[in-house]
């Protein structure tokens, strides 16, 4: 637009209102800030601010119609008043978008505590400061849809005449819950939070769309900005940001040495800067906490702590009763069941040492088990869960004490747990005799070892 300060002294109609430029306060991303003064109101009116921006192409028009949509509708004692707008085309493809809104004299908060020097907030004007911060947060959080401001910080908060800080900037603004599902979705997300957020305030779901899309909620919401308040808080008790300026590497920061701070007040600094979206705290939890600690009570614990507690105790209750009933039948079916055939090797479990559906063990008819088998050491599939012959006693019956396993929870390998012996026969002449093994491996999970012993016995 050319040399900006040429704009001072020159007129323009917004809407109903004709304005003059008085002075060129600055510029903020593709806008310029000027003071003006309302030609037609009284001259005792209190000046005004005109915010003039260039859209030069449809995606940044279309952010600045949603920008002034949202801020007519937004009206609340803290947020800085809309007034008036007015589209008009510029040269080219572009246009030019003037909104008038209302001037706040004190300063943003930045400056406002660049100017106490050396001097810190005492704690209760700190928490009754950054409460007046939230007031216009939580508003915005109470819309149906939600709206997230999604660029909170120290210099959006501008001091009006009354003597309370009031928020501004909504060019940023987006309503509802953001999907991350598609490609596409993830794309302009990641487009938006480069452009129209600033780095040392995202929070971990902004720093990393891509992330947030995988690993975690799949959805950006309202909780930015309470990470964002959190920063602010933070900023404000140390005068120094929680994390890099350039943005988050860490969701780890810092509380000095030497806080003169309560611990509560670094308690609702963490619930803030939580990087878990669904253990971070609401903007009203922290408003409610900081009434409480003005008022000298504890914190209240986190809004739905409690019930998820009791929902995870319910639901582990009904899965472990289920789980048992499942059992009981299980069992019930086996031992009503005949004696099992070779279609049965399919549904039994591998594994003897954690069936659920084996009936209780008979005692062992006195026999012998051959301690001297060994499995062939070539041609031999390494079969894990094998039983190995040392898992049973000498008289047949299983032996004292619980098998060894494997860090898998195997039953111990015969091949890893016993020496080979010398093959005395080819591995086709063991063939039958392997295939008994394996019947009788699958039919001991069911009878017990007393028919094992018989079977070995007749065999022998």
């Amino acid at each position: 637009m050319g040399n900006v300060q040429q704009q001072v002294g020159k007129r323009m109609v917004v809407g109903r209102h004709e304005v003059e430029a008085v002075q060129y306060l600055g510029e903020g991303g593709s806008s310029f800030i000027f003071l003006v003064k309302d030609m037609r109101a009284p001259p005792t009116a209190s000046p005004l601010v005109l915010k003039r921006l260039v859209a030069h192409n449809e995606q940044t028009a279309d952010w600045i119609a949603s920008e002034i949509r949202l801020h007519q509708r937004l009206s609340h004692p803290q947020v800085v008043q809309f007034i008036s707008s007015q589209t008009s085309k510029a040269r080219g493809d572009k246009s030019e978008i003037f909104i008038l809104m209302e001037y706040c004299p004190g300063g943003h908060l930045q400056e406002n505590m660049l100017k106490m020097g050396a001097k810190r907030f005492a704690q209760h004007e700190l928490l009754r400061t950054f409460k007046s911060l939230c007031e216009p947060v939580a508003m915005l959080h109470a819309q149906n849809p939600p709206i997230a401001h999604r660029d909170l910080k120290l210099e959006n908060f501008l001091l009006g005449k009354e003597g309370v800080y009031k928020l501004c900037d909504f060019g940023s603004c987006v309503e509802g819950p953001q999907s991350l599902t598609t490609k596409a979705d993830r794309m302009r997300e990641s487009d938006n939070v480069s452009k129209r957020t600033t780095a040392m305030y995202r929070s971990p779901e902004l720093a990393d769309v891509e992330g947030t899309a995988m690993f975690g909620s799949g959805e950006l919401t309202e909780a930015v900005d309470v990470w964002a308040m959190g920063c602010i808080l933070y900023s404000m008790a140390f005068f120094k940001s929680p994390f890099p300026l350039e943005g988050l590497r860490t969701d780890r920061y810092t509380i000095p040495a030497n806080s003169s701070y309560s611990p509560d007040v670094h308690a609702i600094i963490a619930r803030m800067l939580t990087a878990d979206v669904e253990k971070r705290a609401t903007i009203d939890h922290i408003m409610e906490c900081i009434d409480e600690v003005v008022c000298g009570r504890p914190l209240p614990p986190l809004p739905g702590a409690s019930k998820k507690k009791e929902k995870s105790k319910d639901a582990s209750a009904k899965t472990s009763a289920s789980e048992s009933i499942k059992k009981t039948e299980a069992r019930k079916e086996t031992v009503a069941s005949k004696a099992p055939d070779a279609s049965d090797l399919l549904n039994m479990d591998f594994n003897p040492t954690i069936s659920d559906s084996k009936p209780p063990a008979k005692a062992a008819a006195p026999n012998t088990f051959d301690a001297n088998w060994a499995a062939p050491t070539e041609g031999f599939a390494d079969f894990a869960s094998f039983p190995s012959p040392t898992s049973f006693g000498g008289n047949g019956a299983f032996a004292p004490g619980p098998a060894k396993v494997d860090p898998f929870d195997l039953p111990p390998n015969p091949i890893k747990q016993q020496a080979p012996a010398a093959p005395t026969s080819s591995v086709f002449d063991f063939a039958p005799k392997l295939m008994l093994h394996l019947q009788l491996y699958f039919m001991v999970d069911c009878q017990g070892s007393a028919w094992v012993s018989n079977k070995w016995a007749n065999h022998t």
